[in-house]
């Protein structure tokens, strides 16, 4: 049955029934707020694509501003064009590929730190993992402490974002209360006063790092505050929870995971993984692929409409919010059979440029598609080449590992494996 409540207590599951119950356009209503749910792709395009100066940022993301400032997630219109222009000089592959030994050293002391016959929770490991990972490139290793107490203080929000896609009229009206205020204040000053002391210093000693690359480009401290603390979040958040789903899926399916040691042990040899190995590697490309394709990150875009407009056969008010959801796009049958199906080969059967632009959007698309995107696939890699060379993953009997979609989608409880030593040359 559908209602509120479903959507509250089951947001995956009710956005699957609209989808299955109305096709490829459903309107629903919370209190006053019509919402509608597009999962055709013609119309995902039209929203993301061709109508997005018609549409604004959901309001849910009124309390993450409180916190993350006016960075490239919450920012809007002509400002944000200018900052992704400023930006994306410091994602172009050459300088990401200068992170590439970073990432896998890093991952190497955690494969070296694991010990045959342990249990380990891999979203507890890959999220300090990412996190310091996050911290070196962005605010240089003399500088993680900060940002493990920054990523700590956004990450207590999670709860603000749990419903907020469905709930807007009670976040506004939480918003307005002095406590909810205060407390969303006082842990942006906590922010602040870290924050802003790392880009004095860089100032006065640029480093190799995003935040130095921020500095050059001409912004603002509060600009750089506001992007360096949205990419901290950004960073460790999605990359952890799609490294712990990867993990669990391969766990799951131990054929997988056995051709994947085949291909990292007939490409690498034993060798430590390289960002010039990753191009030989299309299985694991492939694996990531259907891991974000069941279980993406970024499960949901929600938009507001600043006018009135027709989509498909259905007029938008103003003021309607118009969702995106790609956990419910992924599952579309059309495009991918047998959608519930754990299936790394579909991508090698059907390659991902021959699907219409709009059926996969791990990254989202248009002028708002992750600048990130690029960083986070070659991070990603490089850490399941430099862990799974060595260790064979073993799912923990008895867990019931569930999606919970907030900020992002995060396995709930975080997956608990088993470490077995691989036999093979990178052992």
């Amino acid at each position: 049955m559908l209602g509120p409540l479903a959507s509250i207590w089951d947001p995956l599951g009710y956005l699957l029934e609209l989808r299955r119950r109305f096709g490829g356009l459903a309107r629903f209503q919370v209190g006053r707020q019509w919402t509608f749910l597009a999962t055709d792709p013609d119309l995902i395009h039209e929203l993301l694509v061709t109508r997005a100066g018609s549409l604004g940022k959901a309001r849910g993301l009124r309390m993450a501003r409180r916190m993350l400032g006016d960075g490239l997630l919450t920012s809007e219109g002509e400002y944000h064009r200018q900052q992704r222009r400023l930006m994306l000089p410091g994602f172009a592959p050459q300088q990401v590929a200068f992170f590439g030994e970073s990432v896998v050293a890093l991952a190497q002391q955690v494969s070296y730190r694991w010990r045959p016959g342990s249990t380990v929770d891999c979203l507890r490991e890959f999220s300090q993992l990412t996190l310091t990972i996050a911290g070196r490139t962005l605010f240089d290793s003399d500088f993680e402490s900060q940002a493990a107490l920054v990523a700590g203080m956004l990450n207590q929000g999670r709860w603000l974002f749990r419903w907020g896609s469905f709930l807007f009229p009670l976040l506004e009206w939480l918003e307005r209360l002095p406590p909810v205020r205060h407390l969303l204040l006082q842990r942006r000053r906590r922010i602040d006063d870290l924050v802003y002391p790392v880009i004095e210093e860089h100032r006065r000693t640029p480093r190799a790092n995003f935040l130095s690359n921020l500095i050059q480009a001409g912004m603002s401290d509060e600009a750089i505050r506001d992007e360096a603390v949205t990419l901290l979040l950004a960073a460790h958040e999605t990359t952890a929870n799609a490294l712990a789903w990867t993990c669990h899926l391969l766990a799951l399916h131990p054929d997988w995971q056995r051709r994947l040691g085949e291909e990292l042990e007939q490409v690498l040899d034993g060798r430590p993984a390289t960002v010039e190995a990753t191009s030989r590697l299309p299985l694991l490309k492939n694996v990531l692929l259907e891991s974000m394709r069941l279980f993406p990150p970024n499960w949901m875009i929600a938009r507001v409409a600043r006018e009135d407009f027709r989509l498909g056969d259905q007029l938008v008010p103003e003021g309607s919010t118009c969702l995106v959801s790609q956990y419910v796009l992924h599952r579309e049958a059309r495009w991918f059979p047998d959608p519930e199906r754990f299936d790394p080969d579909r991508w090698q059967h059907r390659p991902r440029t021959s699907l219409p632009r709009t059926a996969y959007l791990p990254f989202g698309i248009g002028a708002r598609r992750c600048i990130g995107e690029h960083f986070a696939l070659l991070e990603s890699e490089l850490i399941l080449a430099t862990l799974l060379q060595r260790w064979w993953l073993v799912s923990v009997a008895g867990q019931r590992v569930r999606p919970d979609p907030a900020i992002s989608l995060r396995p709930r409880p975080g997956p608990r494996l088993r470490l077995l030593l691989r036999q093979g040359r990178g052992s």
